[in-house]
């Protein structure tokens, strides 16, 4: 296996530096954007025809090497030898900082489920746990959990991830994010890593990307590096939390954002054709980020109008990703184009998943301070061919502040839209930090003090590294409570880790295959992605299973316990202890569960 993922990584370098080798401008970001088509284009052909095995895969990212070779004719291809023959060369022109950046963020991003420290949730008990160098290597998020077990059925059925993983024998799932779990899977498929176990490796390199990304957007601001540098590390610091995921969590927004801070690279720089490109990933991976892409390309037509082509090439490549997307959301459905229609439509405008109480998302809370400080300095710096960045800024605080007094939601959800207005806001502080070090630079000179730019950027660097040992026990998070609208209750959160697998889950259902089991929503969540068995409650989030059941079954005594598993033909229950006919203890779980089989003793 490990061979096997090496050969992958071996292939997206080759990849990487021939896509890199055919840019003249932004390298990194054209190499990065052609992995991310290169990648789509095959996890969506190959499932489209049912051949999405790990040979075709392999193959046909072996043939792009090939098809790019051939694309670089025979001089730029002598020189490109010529150049690995001085190797030094290369190495003089590149970018340190941003190198730097990427270990740094490595770094920070491997903390949470590598070596956490701070408070962790549980599945059954309110009270949260401190725990110090904790090691979790299972998603924290539930729509992480779905992705995959999503992900394992793409594989498992060669195709589109459309089987209902956790109900046996139900309709195809309808699910507007699929073309994000078909490109997990080929990830995840390409690399041979394990989707439950190496999920969160995954998560850690897409997010790492987005920093790098971010330092991208700075430099072609027209921020000097280390402005840039500092800028996109202080986007590590953004608040992550289980109600609002960021940068410790892989979702379609996560994916989505990427190629969307890719094509704004390649707005600046006037590079129509992969601004058009990183565009189309970006609605494909994340429909709703249409709110940001349209109306910025709207300022960016006013502000040149050589843009009409490009601008209606957008609407045209607009257009096809939602057909793409509608495509694979109707593909096997027996229903008609217009009730399919409708209930897209329906996504457009929907309530609240926290009905009767509002989230409390205070920018200070999850924008750091002194990012708050030079985004507002930065401001002052813009320059009207980068007022896109100011447009985006001002849409996504709009949604902030509607939505931060009201339950009412309008294409794209309150956490995803607040996640993307950080990271833009973090790309606007590299201007700041730009303007404070031209004043820090400027005064040296007046002091006739000498301030070399290699000293200046290892300290940057040694002063980040300062803050990696506390990274996880900021507790900015506690403040993101929901406030009750009926009582004006404030109902705290829960912590950003969590540990609802545990080892003693899988242990009990050791030997248990293939049953329908009622368990807390959590708990039937994981236990069912993570074993070959089946939820009748799981929490709520890209699939929802009948999370009040659980519930209901507590309440009720002995003959409405046999009712609830007779009706919901269950085989299991993983509940606290209790003694009721029909129900015969399997074994001890975890956190005072107990694994029962259940009989009908009336059948």
């Amino acid at each position: 296996m490990l061979l096997l993922t090496l050969v992958g990584v071996l292939v997206s370098l080759v990849q990487f530096a021939l896509f890199a080798h055919l840019a003249r401008r932004h390298r990194f970001a054209t190499a990065l954007l052609g992995l991310l088509a290169t990648h789509t284009v095959i996890a969506l052909g190959t499932q489209a025809v049912g051949i999405f095995t790990y040979p075709v895969i392999l193959g046909t990212h072996a043939a792009t090497i090939l098809g790019l070779l051939y694309w670089i004719d025979m001089p730029k291809l002598s020189t490109w030898r010529s150049g690995l023959a001085k190797p030094w060369r290369h190495l003089k022109r590149a970018d340190w900082l941003l190198s730097a950046l990427l270990v740094l963020a490595s770094l920070f991003l491997a903390f949470p489920h590598f070596n956490y420290s701070g408070l962790i949730s549980h599945a059954t008990e309110p009270e949260k746990t401190e725990v110090t160098n904790y090691v979790y290597t299972y998603p924290y998020f539930s729509d992480e959990w779905y992705s995959v077990a999503l992900a394992q059925q793409s594989i498992a059925d060669k195709g589109f991830p459309q089987a209902h993983p956790l109900i046996k024998d139900a309709p195809p799932l309808r699910d507007l994010e699929a073309p994000f779990h078909a490109i997990i899977a080929e990830f995840l498929l390409f690399f041979q890593l394990d989707p439950l176990r190496h999920f969160v490796i995954l998560s850690l390199l897409i997010n790492t990307m987005i920093i790098s990304t971010l330092y991208l957007i700075g430099r072609t601001l027209g921020a000097v590096p280390i402005a840039a540098f500092v800028a996109a590390a202080s986007a590590l610091f953004i608040t992550s939390a289980a109600n609002l995921p960021g940068l410790w969590y892989l979702l379609p927004i996560t994916l989505g954002v990427l190629p969307l801070l890719l094509s704004f690279v390649f707005l600046m720089s006037n590079q129509r054709w992969r601004y058009l490109i990183a565009t189309f990933l970006a609605l494909l991976y994340y429909p709703p980020l249409v709110v940001l892409i349209i109306p910025i390309l709207l300022l960016q037509l006013i502000r040149n109008r050589s843009w009409l082509v490009t601008g209606a090439a957008t609407l045209g490549v607009t257009a096809v990703a939602g057909a793409l997307v509608f495509g694979i959301f109707a593909t096997g459905s027996e229903q008609t184009v217009t009730e399919l229609a409708g209930q897209i439509v329906g996504t457009l405008w929907y309530s609240s998943f926290t009905p009767n109480a509002l989230p409390q998302y205070l920018i200070w809370n999850i924008v750091p301070g002194i990012m708050l400080l030079a985004g507002v300095v930065g401001l002052i710096q813009v320059r009207w061919r980068d007022r896109w960045l100011v447009a985006g800024i001002l849409i996504g605080l709009g949604y902030w502040l509607v939505y931060h007094q009201n339950d009412s939601r309008f294409v794209i959800e309150y956490q995803r839209i607040i996640f993307v207005t950080a990271l833009l806001l973090a790309a606007l502080s590299s201007l700041g930090w730009h303007t404070v070090l031209s004043w820090l630079l400027t005064a040296a000179k007046k002091a006739a003090v000498s301030l070399p730019t290699l000293a200046l950027s290892v300290a940057v660097m040694v002063v980040v590294l300062l803050l990696l040992p506390g990274y996880t026990q900021r507790d900015n998070w506690q403040q993101l409570i929901l406030l009750d609208l009926a009582t004006l209750d404030e109902l705290p959160p829960s912590a950003p880790a969590n540990d609802y697998l545990q080892a003693s889950d899988l242990s009990a259902y050791r030997g248990v295959s293939e049953a329908h089991f009622l368990a807390p929503p959590w708990k039937g969540t994981v236990i069912g992605v993570a074993t070959d068995n089946y939820p009748a409650a799981t929490k709520g989030g890209t699939i929802s299973i009948n999370s009040r059941l659980f519930i209901n079954f507590l309440r009720s005594d002995c003959a409405g316990r046999q009712q609830i598993a007779r009706s919901s033909r269950l085989t299991h229950v993983y509940v606290p202890g209790f003694t009721c006919t029909g129900f015969e203890e399997v074994s001890q779980g975890s956190e005072t569960l107990v694994l029962y089989s259940f009989t009908d003793t009336d059948s």
